[in-house]
């Protein structure tokens, strides 16, 4: 045989080997990660389940079965020797058929293709459809948002996964029903007397409709205002026209000034004199406001 044939067999024969070691690791891995049933299911005799873990847990009526599960070790006993069963290894059923009721309820472990069993007992309380309370939480309760932002983009700012809906003691993130809540602004962004130079707060009110009842949560915003750079968004009205320089007192006048906002919803705004026209301003400032 020449050197290069021995060589190329070699080489198989390596592969071979790699390939073998790595099917045996495989098959290892898989058994080691098998159930962890050391018998038949027929060859366990009965059940033992340590619920403590459940104890700070609340239980409603209706409570679905599988999620008592994490909080359960649930041991099979067969003659020599126990084991401690997965979640999938048994299943669970309320003694007497149907769903978790009010107050005290058996519940019945059995092994999964056998009749090995046991009990253990659950206390729940009543569950409601209805939402009780809110409890909202912004993503960022430093954020400072422009006089000018729109209910769409605080419904954006909402946490809501850390925000939760209270349906009697049973809380849920909020996430979970996206579609059923509102926001809306308790007050106008913009500004009062002394706010227009500085960050100040607002309301928004949250409100969460389900199944004909509505439960609702406020959280305060900060707010900047967004100073327009249009001066004909700003209107004067009284008894009769001004002009820059006239002269008035207050008693002879009662001037309002409204800023119209991208929504053309008019709002009063405060006489900051900085802040308005020069022909508004000097006629303001003649009127000693």
């Amino acid at each position: 045989m020449s050197r290069g044939k021995k060589v190329w067999i070699a080489m198989l024969m390596a592969v071979f080997l790699v390939c073998a070691a790595g099917f045996s690791f495989a098959c290892a891995g898989m058994l080691s990660a098998r159930a962890q049933m050391t018998q038949p299911a027929t060859e366990y005799t009965s059940l033992t389940i340590d619920a403590g873990n459940l104890g700070p847990q609340t239980v409603y009526s209706g409570h679905d079965l599988e999620n008592l599960k994490p909080y359960l070790t649930v041991t099979a006993q067969y003659a020599g020797g126990s084991d401690t069963l997965s979640a999938s290894e048994y299943t669970l059923s309320v003694q007497g058929g149907g769903e978790i009721a009010v107050g005290e309820n058996t519940i019945v472990a059995t092994i999964e293709g056998g009749t090995a069993s046991g009990t253990f007992t659950v206390n729940a309380i009543a569950a409601t459809s209805q939402p009780t309370d809110l409890a909202v939480q912004l993503y960022d309760s430093e954020d400072i948002f422009w006089s000018t932002v729109s209910v769409e983009d605080i419904t954006r700012e909402i946490n809501t996964t850390a925000s939760l809906v209270y349906f009697g003691e049973r809380a849920e993130p909020l996430v979970n029903y996206a579609e059923y809540f509102a926001v809306k602004f308790k007050n106008s962004l913009l500004p009062e007397i002394g706010e227009t130079e500085s960050v100040y707060q607002r309301t928004v009110i949250v409100e969460f409709t389900y199944q004909g009842k509505t439960a609702s949560d406020e959280i305060e915003i900060n707010v900047q205002w967004n100073r327009p750079d249009n001066p004909e968004e700003y209107k004067v009205s009284g008894p009769r026209a001004l002009t820059a320089g006239s002269s008035a007192t207050n008693d002879e006048f009662e001037i309002t000034i409204y800023y119209v906002n991208d929504r053309a919803q008019k709002t009063l705004l405060s006489c900051y004199h900085r802040n308005l026209p020069s022909v508004i301003r000097k006629a303001v400032k003649a009127m000693n406001m």
